[in-house]
């Protein structure tokens, strides 16, 4: 590398995200663009203490698993936002110095974060640091909450027009504002024929597909919806992504001997790419990423199980352009899939409505935006 190379830091709180994988992809992009692009990922909270990383992944997992509501009402509550001030002022002030140290050994152009928490660190170390660097924001859902402002971003990359009218109005510059979509990793660009990639994944070629997945942590009470599954009308093939949730893989694998219809579980995999290739339909929450990634492929979602805050808001969005449909319950989940599985036309409606929605460029623009800032 030469000393005149453009140099990109990636900033996200927790590995096992889809912000990480946001990073990621607008990372590929810009090497894509620029192969002489210097690069730096750092996991915020592990950087700041391991332990405190460790210890803020249980409290979200225990908090969105056990009361949904209070996660709900945490979500750009106003109320909140203006209650926690000293306190991020107090977790701003306090990494100060390691981030410091961080950012005059690398040196970077541009600070790309794609959560809030290290976007106000870093919006604040740039008060107190020499080194002429640019931060952009990038908004990995379809709302946007009150604690990514900050006065020192440079750009904020939001999926829809609706965003940046919300970012305005909370003051905001509009010039500050790019519409460029979720960033999703290139990969998801690529089609290949449903029936070519079941056979490369040893998939039954002839039966539907309807797939499950709950984030990279596997959360979700899956057995009951495999249950559900298992008893609709339409015969199908069920694919379980249990992600890192190791219990919830073997209890699974446990419930595949009892039951009618075929099962397969999946821990964590790096291709679900060619899984959303063979399949059908799609069982997930609305997280940012996965549905961004569904949308980009065109498939079916039956959203399910949401944990409230920016899940309830992406699903709204999803509901509102008719790319997917919500199931309250698991009976009216069991309903849904059995009409969409026994309606083709159904399903090839959700699949247009997707096309419609998806930005499968986002991580190009967003790339391409942060290395032209330079």
């Amino acid at each position: 590398m030469t000393n005149s190379a453009k140099k990109l830091i990636f900033l996200y709180s927790t590995k096992d995200s889809g912000h990480r994988y946001a990073a990621w992809a607008v990372e590929k992009a810009a090497r894509a663009m620029d192969d002489k692009v210097e690069t730096l990922d750092v996991e915020t909270l592990r950087f700041i203490s391991p332990k405190l990383g460790e210890l803020a992944h249980k409290a979200y997992v225990g908090l969105v698993r056990r009361n949904n509501r209070i996660y709900d009402y945490l979500w750009d509550n106003q109320r909140v936002y203006k209650g926690t001030s000293r306190l991020k002022m107090a977790i701003q002030h306090f990494n100060q110095n390691k981030f410091r140290k961080l950012f005059y050994s690398f040196r970077p152009d541009v600070a790309i974060c794609t959560q809030a928490l290290p976007c106000g660190i870093i919006s604040k170390l740039k008060e107190t640091t020499d080194i002429p660097f640019k931060i952009a924001a990038v908004i990995t859902d379809y709302d946007v909450h009150s604690y990514w402002i900050y006065d020192n971003v440079d750009y904020y990359m939001v999926a829809t027009s609706e965003m940046k009218e919300k970012l305005s109005k909370k003051g905001v510059s509009a010039g500050k504002i790019r519409v460029t979509g979720i960033p999703v990793s290139p990969s998801f660009s690529l089609k290949t024929n449903k029936f070519t990639a079941r056979k490369k994944l040893s998939i039954d070629e002839k039966l539907p597909v309807v797939s499950i997945m709950g984030g990279s942590l596997g959360l979700g009470p899956a057995q009951r919806v495999v249950r559900c599954l298992d008893r609709i009308k339409e015969d199908c093939q069920i694919l379980v992504f249990a992600g890192r949730n190791i219990k919830v893989k073997k209890k699974l694998e446990v419930l595949s001997e009892k039951l009618r219809k075929s099962l397969t579980v999946y821990g964590y995999v790096d291709n679900i790419d060619e899984f959303m290739d063979a399949s059908d339909l799609l069982i997930t929450k609305p997280g940012g990423i996965t549905a961004t990634e569904a949308l980009v492929k065109n498939l079916p979602m039956v959203l399910y199980n949401f944990i409230g805050g920016q899940e309830t808001r992406n699903c709204r969005f999803l509901i509102k352009g008719g790319a997917a449909v919500e199931a309250r319950s698991i009976r009216q989940l069991s309903s849904l899939v059995n009409d969409l599985l026994g309606h083709y036309e159904k399903l090839n409606d959700l699949s247009k409505r997707a096309k419609l929605f998806c930005r499968p460029d986002a991580s190009s623009l967003i790339a391409n935006i942060v290395l032209k800032s330079i």
